[in-house]
């Protein structure tokens, strides 16, 4: 997910926050099942954008999708403290995890 602000000294910011899985078996189908339906431990990092996304279409050779969301300061600060509250409780998915952020978006 892309965050994007300005500094103290109005100097454009843009971070990455991703969501990592400890992979502790090389079982694939194991993999497949527990990360798309129970869950696994994982971690999240707060990264230069630029970097981020260099790092997938260099190295990993993904697609990248940007989309805008108009969204107010209310909404901007309920979706921080979404992500706050997902670090500290849950060990979701990454599809929950994005549709959990995205849903406290009404846009």
């Amino acid at each position: 997910m892309k965050i994007a602000g300005k500094s103290k000294d109005d100097r454009n910011l843009e971070h990455a926050i991703s969501y990592f899985t400890v992979i502790d078996t090389y079982n694939p189908v194991s993999l497949a099942h527990r990360s798309l339906y129970q869950g696994m431990d994982g971690m999240f990092a707060l990264l230069p954008y630029k970097e981020q996304l260099a790092k997938y279409h260099q190295k990993e050779g993904r697609n990248v999708w940007e989309y805008s969301l108009d969204l107010n300061d209310y909404e901007r600060t309920l979706i921080n403290l979404h992500l706050w509250e997902l670090k500290g409780f849950h060990q979701p998915t990454l599809t929950a995890m994005e549709s959990e952020v995205r849903a406290v978006s009404p846009r």
